[in-house]
């Protein structure tokens, strides 16, 4: 099941779905982080305390996906004059330097989304973090037991839970005015694409704050628990904090475009106090809160190359302040609605309402985690990159695999050494023992093709026949042919005798024996001369008293 988690400055949100076509939630937490104890540090005590939510719910660890909210990073709209995703991510990096003013690029990552093209031209939204800060983000998952699939801004993550639910329209402009505790996060969509987002810190005045926390779960769409509630964390002054306001740096318009949006905030601070005045709006602190956010909405609509907004949705703790509808639907002509994420997710009762003010950004991340994903961004890179078990498991056998091929490849090297070797050593004492016998057939007369021992052995027994007559050449007949002509006339003849001797030459070979009894040597004659290799005649056959002699010559059949 696909599991979302949000950690913001005073809060955690987890969100866990059911999958599929249609998303279905099936729990969703908001818990106050824990002050450290003496002993422990923050981080320690906000990972201990996301063990334990993931542990009560019995919530799993397998596909869970985190973000990190945009004053950890760099947010910016860029331009480049090129459309094609290679090129966008092949550039990127180097296009982001200057975006970075006291960080080294190399020690950050950079992820990017293309928001619309124009004439060849890509509208970018370049998201940066540094890679310090994402390793302790993931540090401190890790000491939950979390290996987050992907790490996500906490404001596209937003975008994509209204996308996905169908809470935002697909067409035409429409706007988001997220009001948390300490920053306000604007979003500007047009036809259904985020075309640019914005943050500025404010506090929201105090009194008007709606942090809605739950600990229920929605198991088959029914909302059960009580309701947690966490307080608001006031600063100095319940006002908008002009001063520490430096909009987070995700637009940077120039004097041009600030002077067509009318007077800004001019802050002068107080002698006795850092009590913001601004001129133009109203005394109040709620008034100046919505001029400021009536402001701050026109330049990120400006920004965005928009005339204006069909739309506008309020979500966040903070959304509940008096005259906020009012306020942003003056002078705009825009329909201003509450967000409504638990219809689409069929959350009830005190889920509902707190998956409305502060679930979207976990729910985003939830739904990414299960594959659906309107934006794509993912500060998980370079070495941070994601690596699923079976990866870490594909790899290892890939390098068990390599070792194993290599090893094959220096022994089956070794080997064809070895056979290459033996091959030479046969080679060299074939060519000698040939050598060898050309000596002995033919002493003192060097072969004809050295190298080719017998064929000069043929070409000279070719020469010889030709000089005896024979043109086809002399047939020899070696010992053992002449061993096995008579061996196989003995055994036809069916005769019993002993073979006193036996001279094998080259014309003519003569064996001499003897038998006892009654004996005749004339069916081992006929036997030899009939297997007509050998020509046989008995020349000696003598009986002295009951022991027969007899001699028997065999030459080999003269060519005719």
């Amino acid at each position: 099941m696909p599991v979302g988690i949000e950690i913001g400055s005073r809060t955690i949100k987890v969100a866990r779905l059911r999958g599929g076509r249609r998303p279905r939630l099936l729990d969703f937490v908001v818990e106050t982080i824990p002050d450290p104890a003496e002993d422990q540090s923050p981080e320690a005590a906000l990972s201990a305390a996301i063990a334990d939510i993931f542990k009560r719910r019995k919530l799993p660890r397998g596909e869970v996906v985190a973000c990190l909210s945009p004053h950890e990073c760099v947010v910016r709209d860029h331009s480049v004059p090129f459309t094609r995703a290679d090129q966008i991510a092949r550039t990127i990096k180097f296009q982001a330097e200057g975006f970075f003013h006291d960080t080294p690029i190399d020690e950050a990552v950079v992820d990017w989304y293309q928001e619309e093209e124009h004439e060849g031209r890509s509208r970018l939204l370049v998201v940066g973090a540094r890679k310090d800060r994402v390793a302790a983000r993931l540090e401190l998952l890790a000491g939950a037991g979390i290996d987050p699939m992907a790490l996500d801004l906490d404001a596209t993550a937003e975008f994509n839970a209204y996308f996905q639910t169908g809470a935002l329209a697909r067409e035409g402009t429409t706007a988001v005015v997220d009001i948390g505790n300490r920053y306000v996060k604007l979003l500007v969509a047009v036809d259904g694409r985020l075309r640019t987002v914005r943050g500025f810190r404010a506090s929201v005045p105090a009194g008007d704050w709606d942090a809605r926390g739950a600990e229920a779960t929605a198991e088959e769409g029914e909302g059960t628990g009580e309701e947690a509630v966490a307080e608001p964390v006031e600063d100095p002054e319940d006002v908008l904090l002009a001063i520490e306001s430096g909009r987070l740096p995700v637009v940077v318009l120039d004097e041009e475009d600030a002077a067509r949006l009318g007077p800004l905030a001019q802050v002068e601070a107080g002698a006795a106090s850092s009590t913001a005045v601004v001129a133009g709006v109203p005394a109040d602190p709620r008034g100046r809160f919505l001029s400021r956010l009536g402001v701050e909405l026109d330049r990120t609509l400006a920004a965005a190359g928009v005339g204006g907004v069909a739309r506008i949705l309020v979500t966040g703790g903070g959304s509940r302040i008096d005259g906020l509808e009012e306020g942003l639907a003056s002078g705009r002509g825009a329909e201003v609605l509450r967000v409504d994420l638990a219809r689409a997710l069929d959350a009830r009762g005190s889920v509902g309402q707190a998956l409305n003010l502060q679930g979207a950004a976990a729910v985003g991340c939830a739904l990414k985690a299960a594959g659906l994903d309107a934006v794509g961004l993912d500060l998980r890179r370079e070495q941070y990159a994601y690596q699923r078990r079976i990866d870490v498991y594909k790899r290892g056998l890939a390098t068990t695999l390599t070792l194993l091929a290599l090893m094959a490849f220096l022994l089956g090297s070794a080997f064809q050494v070895d056979v290459q070797r033996l091959r030479y050593e046969r080679d060299r004492l074939l060519v000698r023992y040939q050598r060898t016998i050309w000596d002995d057939l033919f002493p003192g007369i060097e072969p004809s093709r050295a190298v080719d021992i017998p064929h000069s052995i043929k070409t000279r027994m070719e020469e010889m026949g030709e000089r005896l007559g024979n043109k086809q050449g002399v047939e020899v007949t070696s010992v053992l042919e002449v061993l096995k002509e008579l061996a196989a006339a003995k055994n036809a003849s069916g005769l019993d005798f002993e073979i006193s001797s036996l001279n094998v030459g080259q014309e003519k070979t003569t064996l001499t024996g003897w038998s006892t009894g009654n004996f005749s040597p004339g069916p081992f004659v006929d036997r030899i001369t009939r297997g007509g290799k050998l020509e046989a005649r008995m020349s000696d056959f003598k009986r002295q008293n009951d022991r027969y002699t007899f001699e028997v010559t065999a030459e080999r059949p003269k060519a005719k």
